[in-house]
């Protein structure tokens, strides 16, 4: 369940993220904790993936229920809006799902990947990295990477540009390593199953010999993963 609160107004949703494969299904009551009265405002569905899909949308629905708007209208809104460009965007959806997301900091990428996980429970998750944020080759946030992906399946890095701002330089390797050591205890992801892939051919190698139908491809990262993305999105699975 999710929950949004405005003054002493409680929207609670109830969520199906199963509901349908592309799509989360909630229904929405309202609360006044005052006069302890609920009613029930109605059924949505929104092609937004995951638990941040639904309190985004729940976020929506709250403001504009508050300002006048009804249920039609809202509802409405909310099942023709198609989300936002690199926000959990499905990009590839045939034999197997490609999502792009812009997350790029340790607590965005494991919020990110507890949606996909929730959304596709069945599906194995696959992660191609990218580190081009700044930020991200400081050692103090660089460490906060190390249980950051454990929602995942398996790791892929592709080349890390050193920085030269950076007196003690991160690589590719590093953050393969730090993954690996993280992933020990975890759920899903297993150190075995991460990679560092500099050239694009160690990607695609990787990808090819381990996707199978129905999986989930997620591409992250702040700056250009156009490389990655055309990997993907043209991957031949047996």
């Amino acid at each position: 369940k999710v929950f949004a609160k405005l003054k002493k107004i409680y929207f609670l949703a109830t969520v199906d993220y199963k509901w349908k494969p592309n799509s989360t299904r909630f229904n929405v009551r309202i609360f006044d904790i005052e006069t302890s009265e609920s009613e029930n405002l109605g059924h949505f569905e929104t092609s937004l993936i995951g638990a941040i899909g639904v309190e985004n949308s729940l976020g929506a629905i709250t403001t504009l229920h508050t300002l006048g708007f009804d249920y039609q209208c809202l509802e409405e809104g909310i099942s023709s809006f198609p989300g936002l460009r690199r926000r959990l965007e499905l990009v590839h959806d045939k034999d197997f799902k490609v999502i792009n997301d812009f997350a790029h900091s340790p607590i965005k990428i494991e919020s990110t990947l507890k949606s996909i996980r929730i959304k596709y429970p069945d599906n194995k998750v696959f992660v191609i990295f990218h580190v081009n944020q700044s930020g991200l080759k400081e050692k103090r946030t660089f460490e906060q990477l190390k249980t950051s992906f454990n929602y995942a399946d398996y790791v892929l890095i592709p080349r890390v540009t050193p920085d030269p701002k950076q007196v003690e330089q991160l690589y590719g390797k590093d953050y393969r390593d730090l993954i690996k050591d993280g992933a020990l205890d975890a759920e899903y992801l297993k150190a075995s199953n991460v990679y560092y892939t500099p050239l694009g051919v160690q990607m695609q190698s990787v990808l090819e010999n381990n996707v199978k139908t129905n999986d989930v491809i997620v591409i992250m990262g702040s700056g250009d993963v156009e490389e990655s993305l055309s990997i993907a999105n043209n991957l031949r699975i047996s």
